[in-house]
């Protein structure tokens, strides 16, 4: 925290400002130590000897003066965790003002996080011939080699142990992009030459300017050229345009502040708590106040699930959209052709007959969106819910049997 006008002095003060600081205290010093002792806080920085050079951390217009108004504030608490505080006046800042670093040694806790899905490139799967074959070819390999299950869950085990082997093994992977795509080898350099010319005024502002120039040259050629790229997606390839369009714009989704307001009103950080109020909250959003009604007793068995039906349904199905908790989309199934056809339509007829569904498609992995910055209540989220993509298909598959049923009945306008 920093640029208070505040001096702290070279006058040691209980366990909160060592002797080691610049210059001497004023009186927003004094205040700044008070405020430290009502929040038990130490002056990090005033407790590590070191050279003049390595303590200011503000220079006046001209650099006739250099004095320490910013300082590094913990809490008593990990006073041993910090091992030093220096400032780095050679750091290319372009400000008045230098960066003072800390060096901590802590031992937190570790939160263990639940391991992210692979994202496989469907673009390239779609595109090269080669490795779709060897993806087929590596698929049957290991449908064969795990033999023929009789229980629903043992099928769908086995359908999607041999899809996402072959997917890990054969299909490469989403790579990361860059943060800047725009960034040049000879802007890098420049900014180094800015770095090294930090000691003369006049060459570092030169530097400078040409740094600017450049990087605005760069972006905008790189901006006109996604604009190029958005224009020859627009007809046949929406996902990416519009990933292109977010990436131009930088729009990013709003994240979560990390606490949630509880029904009584207050405000929780605990995880499992946070968890808690969710279920509530979404078993009250899907509760069905109805009255009991009466259950028609007929015969519901259908005819099979056919597999034109299945083909009908996956062609349906939109393309890029995020999956469910088996990590299946619907392009691994669809890159497989007749083969895989008709494992899906088997295992689809044995959940229509039996009415037992496989764990993996009765779940789905529900997402709060805020819809603005600092939400703190479930009402201010956006809830969307990932299945699987196998559950999406039997469920196109029922829904065009219906609606198939009841056109014939519905009067033309």
């Amino acid at each position: 925290m920093g640029d208070f006008n505040a001096k702290v002095g070279t006058d040691k003060v209980d366990d909160i400002v060592g002797k080691h600081g610049l210059g001497i205290r004023n009186e927003r010093g004094e205040k700044l130590i008070e405020w430290c002792q009502t929040n038990n806080l130490i002056v990090g920085n005033t407790w590590f000897q070191q050279p003049p050079r390595r303590k200011w951390t503000w220079k006046s217009p001209g650099d006739e003066t250099r004095n320490q108004i910013d300082y590094m504030m913990i809490s008593k608490r990990y006073r041993n965790a910090l091992l030093l505080a220096k400032t780095y006046p050679s750091a290319d800042c372009y400000s008045d003002h230098v960066p003072v670093v800390g060096k901590f040694k802590l031992k937190l806790k570790k939160n263990s996080k639940p391991s992210a899905n692979i994202k496989f490139d469907m673009a390239i799967l779609k595109a090269n011939q080669t490795i779709r074959e060897k993806y087929q070819i590596s698929v049957q390999n290991k449908f064969e080699a795990l033999g023929v299950a009789e229980e629903v869950e043992q099928q769908w085990e086995n359908f999607k142990s041999a899809i996402m082997e072959a997917a890990t093994e054969v299909v490469p992977k989403v790579k990361r992009k860059a943060k800047q795509k725009w960034m040049t080898e000879e802007i890098v350099h420049l900014m180094e030459e800015r770095r090294c010319a930090k000691g003369n005024k006049e060459k570092y502002e030169q530097i400078h300017k040409k740094v600017q120039e450049k990087c605005n040259m760069s972006k905008e050629n790189w901006i006109n050229e996604k604009c190029k790229e958005i224009e020859q997606q627009r007809k046949h390839a929406p996902q990416t345009m519009y990933r292109n369009i977010e990436e131009i714009t930088g729009k990013r989704t709003f994240l979560s502040t990390g606490c949630l307001k509880a029904m009584n009103g207050d405000i929780t950080i605990d995880k499992e708590k946070i968890l808690e109020r969710w279920a509530e909250y979404i078993r009250q959003l899907f509760k069905d106040d109805r009255k009991d009604h009466n259950v028609m007793k007929n015969n519901f068995a259908g005819p099979p699930i056919m597999k034109e039906e299945v083909e009908t349904a996956i062609k349906k199905m939109k393309r890029g959209k995020a999956t469910g908790p088996d990590n299946i989309s619907v392009e691994l199934i669809e890159a497989l052709e007749d083969f895989e056809i008709g494992k899906v339509t088997h295992l689809l007829n044995e959940i229509y007959d039996t009415g037992q569904s496989p764990t993996d498609l009765s779940k789905s992995i529900f997402i709060a969106l805020p819809k603005k910055p600092g939400a703190t209540e479930c009402e201010l989220h956006r809830t969307i819910s990932l299945m699987s993509h196998i559950t999406k298909i039997l469920l196109k598959i029922i829904m065009l049997r219906i609606r198939n049923k009841i056109k014939p009945e519905i009067a033309e306008e």
